[in-house]
């Protein structure tokens, strides 16, 4: 894995490594099977590359309300625990909620992906503390969800510091 910066729009972020074979693999098992032991490792991987020099609070994307009911998990709150965990420094900060249903995004186009994710989050509680907050994603393909995640935030006065997701796949034109 290689951590490499990403910019979307004025917010800079991280991703850990290309969305590859493997690395689809890991969140397949995960998200579709339901092997979440593999959560800790995958923390503890990103954590020997951690871009972050001060301490954060990590914002978990959260999962769409089917895909919750259906896997009983939110696994990116799930990998912003165990970051906490085991990183020095981190904390999680459980704030942003699904407000829509939406569609599954791996189907959709890139222009359907903005339109399917526009007012899906809001946020559930303010943000008392001065640390730094850090949007948190699995995979960034088009950046829609973070971008709407980020807008979330904003509107309520709290301006992310910037994000990091595992894996990122190659560019896509986000208005086709």
């Amino acid at each position: 894995m290689c951590c490499s910066e990403k910019k979307l729009g004025e917010l800079r972020g991280f991703s850990f490594t290309a969305y590859s074979d493997e690395s689809s693999n890991v969140v397949r098992s995960i998200k579709e099977i339901g092997i979440t032991s593999l959560i800790p490792i995958i923390a503890t991987e990103l954590l020997k590359q951690w871009p972050y020099e001060h301490p954060v609070g990590l914002v978990p994307i959260p999962s769409s309300p089917a895909n919750y009911r259906k896997r009983g998990f939110n696994h990116t709150l799930l990998l912003a625990r165990a970051l906490a965990k085991y990183g020095q420094g981190i904390s999680v900060a459980n704030i942003l909620v699904s407000k829509t249903a939406r569609k599954d995004q791996v189907l959709l186009s890139p222009k359907a992906r903005v339109e399917n994710l526009k007012g899906a989050f809001t946020v559930s509680r303010s943000w008392a503390s001065e640390l730094p907050l850090v949007l948190l994603d699995d995979v960034l393909t088009t950046g829609s969800t973070i971008n709407e995640a980020n807008r979330a935030l904003i509107e309520v006065g709290i301006k992310p510091a910037g994000f990091c997701v595992f894996a990122q796949t190659g560019p896509r034109n986000p208005s086709k």
